[in-house]
């Protein structure tokens, strides 16, 4: 054993120092688990590395001595920096998230370039001397197959280093391009020009460190990480599906728009046709059906014209509705001896179609019938009709409608009406709403109608009618 120079030191420093951080790099990854290609790789990476620098530990060590086979360390060494330039390029691939063809690519052409090379590497016919210069640094003359060989990993650097500057304005990835450029400078200035510096230590060293550093300041391999990028991507896919679901509502609103158009202008059509028939009928009696029959259509019509100009396709405002309706059916039915006072209180907002249509046809029934029947030439006094409707807490809705007008006959009732519009309220309240209606009347003291149904609406304000 003899006195070795403090470069030596340095180098074998250097050499244990990279072995350190390497080991200490490899258990981060390993830490975080092995479920993506990213901590497989760089895993894989950090552990050549720490065999690398434990083959580089004792090569120094043997030459130090002058025990042990320096050579075999250095081949053992050699062929752990050609896997570890292969796993680089490995992590690179799955550090920027290229195709996954290409991993499959280089993993092919890994397998046949280490059965090409293991053998010269293992066999001697790579390394033919290692020996340590006066100035303590540790040198290693190759054969001119070990410069052809060396050319792989050096390829296997240029590569990653390009895919990195490629894609460096998505990944902005400073510390990985800098640690692969000392990497590369170092293996060719140290192991193939053999400069006379333990220069491949140092930059091994620095090269691990850098990239050290830059897994560190990116947290790449906090097990915080993988959650957060999961739910990251669960964000973007999310986003994505509202933003085709959005689409796909676009879509079926522009349609349902048309439908509610095409209905209402259908039923124009036949109002319009019943219209035109009216003109070659010259009885009254038959005259009134037609107009009853335009009424109804009209009420049903109105309802789509709404849905048609709203931002809702399945709600109405049937306060709205009440208005339009009503001041339609007064101009049908104007009465000669003055105007019919109408107080509406509507406080249920809206109704969904599917309740808002027959609810439609029972209030042009009752009104239709009051303007018609309640306020003869005989009457005397102001005609006044009423319609109010309300929503109880449980969610029943509650509509009366009541006019001062000279009533019905004593003993009228509505299961035993025969006329085509009290059957009809009846139908529609019981069958359609599946509500109940009650009618009170008697001579002289006008008619009112009690109707109550369940809502089906989302929602609707309570209130309770005085």
């Amino acid at each position: 054993m003899e006195s070795m120079s403090s470069l030596f030191w340095v180098d074998f420093a250097a050499a244990s120092l990279f072995t350190i951080i390497s080991a200490a790099l490899m258990l981060i990854a390993l830490s975080a688990g092995l479920r993506n290609p990213v901590n497989r790789t760089f895993s894989a990476f950090a552990a050549i590395q720490t065999v690398k620098g434990v083959c580089s530990v004792y090569l120094r060590i043997s030459l130090w001595l002058g025990r042990g086979n320096p050579q075999h360390w250095a081949e053992w060494e050699g062929l752990f920096f050609f896997l570890a330039a292969v796993f680089l390029l490995l992590f690179t691939i799955a550090y920027l998230g290229l195709s996954a063809r290409k991993h499959r690519f280089v993993v092919a052409l890994t397998g046949v370039a280490i059965l090409m090379t293991a053998g010269p590497i293992l066999g001697g016919q790579v390394i033919t001397r290692t020996r340590l210069d006066a100035a303590g640094t540790t040198l290693v003359t190759l054969t001119p197959l070990g410069f052809l060989i060396s050319a792989v990993p050096i390829l296997y650097f240029c590569w990653a280093l390009a895919l990195f500057q490629r894609t460096r304005r998505e990944h902005r990835e400073p510390f990985m391009s800098a640690s692969l450029l000392i990497m590369l400078t170092g293996f060719i200035a140290g192991a193939v020009i053999n400069v006379p510096f333990p220069i491949l230590s140092f930059t091994e060293l620095f090269s691990m460190a850098v990239i050290g550093y830059g897994v560190l300041s990116r947290q790449l391999f906090n097990p915080l990480r993988q959650t957060t990028e999961d739910l990251r991507r669960e964000v973007a896919e999310r986003t994505q599906a509202e933003k085709a679901l959005q689409q796909l509502l676009g879509e079926k609103e522009v349609l349902l728009r048309e439908v509610h158009h095409r209905v209402k202008n259908n039923l124009q059509v036949v109002s319009s046709l019943l219209h035109l028939q009216t003109q070659d009928v010259k009885d009254k009696r038959v005259l009134g059906l037609f107009e009853e029959s335009r009424n109804r259509i009209h009420s049903m019509a109105l309802i789509h014209e709404q849905l048609y100009g709203t931002a809702s396709f399945t709600d109405v405002h049937f306060s709205d509705y009440t208005g339009h309706l009503v001041r339609n059916l007064l101009r049908s039915y104007g009465r000669p001896g003055g105007p019919i006072e109408v107080r509406t209180r509507i406080a249920v907002r809206h109704l969904n179609i599917g309740q808002a249509i027959p609810c439609g046809l029972v209030l042009n029934e009752i009104v239709t019938n009051s303007m018609k029947y309640a306020f003869p030439s005989s009457f005397r006094g102001r005609p006044r009709l009423s319609i109010r409707m309300a929503a109880g807490r449980s969610g029943a809705i509650s509509l009366f409608i009541s006019d001062n007008g000279v009533g019905m006959p004593k003993g009228t009732d509505l299961a035993g009406a025969s006329s085509m519009g009290m059957r009809l309220i009846r139908i529609l309240v019981e069958d359609q709403l599946k509500g109940k209606v009650r009618m009170e009347t008697g001579k002289n003291r006008g008619t009112a109608y009690r109707i109550s149904f369940k809502s089906e609406a989302e929602s609707a304000p309570p209130s309770r009618l005085r």
